[in-house]
C-alpha cells in the first residue's frame, strides 16, 4: 500500500509516517510525502508491474526536476525503549526517475540487515519507507519534547544546523541548541 502521509492514521506505516501525519494535522508545513508499507516495498523491489505503476503515478504528480528523500519509517524506529536514529539509511536528493527511486528504496530497505543494526538490536523490524519531496531549508534539526535539563527541570531540547538535517545527524556540523522551559516557555541558546 502506498498512501499520502495525510491519510496515515496509525502506526501501520511506522512512526515517521505517522508523525508527519500528526504535523500535517497541526497545520505545520510539511513537504509532500507518501508512505510505502513493507508489502509494497517488496513488490516494488520485485518489479511488480502494478506496484511500479502506482509509484510512477505518484512521481508524475511532481515536477520532473523534483528530488526526493527516501526515508526509513521502520516499525521500531521511534520506540520508547530504544532510539534507532541514524541506524537505518536515508537517501537524499534522489531525482524524479522511477529506476533511481526504486534503487534508493532497495538501499533503505536493505539497511534492515546492516551489521551496525544487528549489533544494536537482535529483534527484526518491519521496514516502511517515506518518499518525501526534498526541500532546501535554512535550518533543520531535531526536537526532543521530553527532556530534562541539568537542573532537573522538564524542557524541550532542540538541536539545529544551517541547511539540511543530514549534516547534523551525520556529525558533519556541530549543532546549535535551544532549551525551552516547560514551566514558562522561556528559552536559552
Amino acid at each position: 500500500m502506498i498512501r499520502n502521509v495525510k491519510e496515515v492514521t496509525d502506526l501501520k506505516f511506522g512512526g515517521k509516517a505517522y508523525g508527519l501525519n500528526k504535523l500535517n494535522k497541526l497545520n505545520v508545513t510539511v513537504p509532500e510525502a507518501y508512505a510505502i508499507d513493507q508489502v509494497s516495498i517488496n513488490e516494488i523491489i520485485a518489479d511488480d508491474k502494478e506496484a511500479l505503476a502506482q509509484l510512477k503515478l505518484i512521481l508524475n504528480e511532481f515536477d520532473t526536476n523534483a528530488t526526493f528523500a527516501i526515508r526509513s519509517s521502520a516499525a521500531n524506529e521511534d520506540g520508547k525503549e530504544k532510539s534507532f536514529a541514524g541506524m537505518y539509511d536515508t537517501i537524499l536528493n534522489v531525482p524524479n526517475n522511477l529506476s533511481t527511486i526504486v534503487e534508493a528504496i532497495k538501499k533503505v530497505n536493505n539497511s534492515l540487515e546492516s551489521e551496525r543494526l544487528n549489533s544494536y538490536n537482535e529483534t527484526k523490524s518491519k521496514m516502511n519507507i517515506v518518499l518525501q519531496l526534498m526541500i532546501l531549508p535554512k535550518i533543520a534539526g531535531v526536537c526532543f519534547t521530553n527532556a530534562i535539563d541539568l537542573n532537573g527541570q522538564d524542557v524541550i531540547y532542540i538541536e539545529y544546523v544551517e541547511g539540511i538535517g543530514e549534516s547534523l545527524v551525520s556529525g558533519k556540523k556541530t549543532a546549535k541548541s535551544v532549551v525551552v522551559s516547560l514551566n514558562d516557555y522561556s528559552y536559552r541558546c
